[in-house]
């Protein structure tokens, strides 16, 4: 993906993947009621996406379109993460993680089992665990992780 979106653009995008297309007007009055952003600030970086692509706006009432999917940006953030906080390397990220977070019984007993699985199947199966435990929590982490785990289970 060539086209950078910054945390403020991508919670419009967000709007736009959850109800599909809409008028610039319902953006703003649901960021104004999940954010509290006032209608200019909205426009502003509705506007922001269409200069850069990311939205298409057409007419009657300022319709707006998204232009990239969803998954390619989590997929393009996913890689962001790993290049930026861990040089590239899937194994430091899943260092890191499993390194703060105590392992369930279960999830002890899956590492123990894998025996002739590969590291990566073996990390496949220990993350998937760790994800699941954290979706509860936070949706951001299952979007990163799950495009992590794709990558590792190919």
């Amino acid at each position: 993906m060539d086209i950078k979106l910054f945390d403020s653009e991508l919670k419009v995008m967000c709007v736009l993947w959850s109800e599909g297309d809409t008028t610039a007007k319902h953006i703003s009055d649901v960021l104004k009621k999940e954010i509290g952003w006032n209608m200019n600030t909205t426009y502003t970086l509705i506007k922001r996406c269409i200069k850069k692509g990311a939205i298409e706006r057409s007419e009657p009432n300022f319709m707006c379109h998204a232009l990239i999917p969803k998954e390619e940006v989590q997929e393009a953030e996913t890689n962001e993460l790993i290049d930026k906080i861990y040089d590239g390397s899937v194994d430091k990220l899943f260092a890191a993680l499993l390194g703060r977070k105590k392992l369930s019984a279960y999830a002890r007993a899956v590492c123990h089992n894998t025996g002739s699985r590969t590291a990566a199947s073996g990390y496949f199966i220990i993350c998937f665990h760790v994800v699941c435990c954290m979706v509860c929590r936070n949706n951001n982490y299952y979007i990163v992780f799950r495009n992590i785990l794709l990558a590792l289970s190919d």
